[in-house]
């Protein structure tokens, strides 16, 4: 419980302390460790592109993607350490996804 509430701080002060317009990829890269299957099968420019299409997200579904994609923690890791439910993690994640997909598209960055 300690490690989930200390990882949450530390993308949390993170996340805030980026203007939302600032991309700054390897600061960000510093904070999150890849240990999601999925993110092993992406290259690096692919990664700086989900990257740089988080920072147009809000922040609450930043901060569950980042927990689940970046620091591969299940949905229920990441309740605990938000302190909210297991579907409103997962719902955060679900429409998160989607509005990465949209903006990866925008941007003509489909992965």
């Amino acid at each position: 419980s300690y490690i989930f509430a200390m990882a949450k701080n530390q993308a949390m002060d993170f996340l805030r302390s980026e203007p939302k317009n600032e991309k700054n990829i390897e600061d960000y890269k510093n904070i999150i460790t890849v240990r999601d299957n999925t993110t092993d099968k992406l290259n690096d420019e692919e990664i700086e592109k989900i990257t740089n299409a988080l920072f147009f997200l809000p922040l609450k579904q930043r901060e569950v993607i980042t927990m689940k994609f970046f620091q591969g923690m299940t949905f229920e890791d990441i309740a605990k350490a938000l302190n909210i439910s297991l579907n409103t993690a997962a719902s955060r994640y679900r429409y998160g996804i989607e509005k990465l997909k949209g903006k990866l598209k925008e941007l003509g960055n489909e992965i």
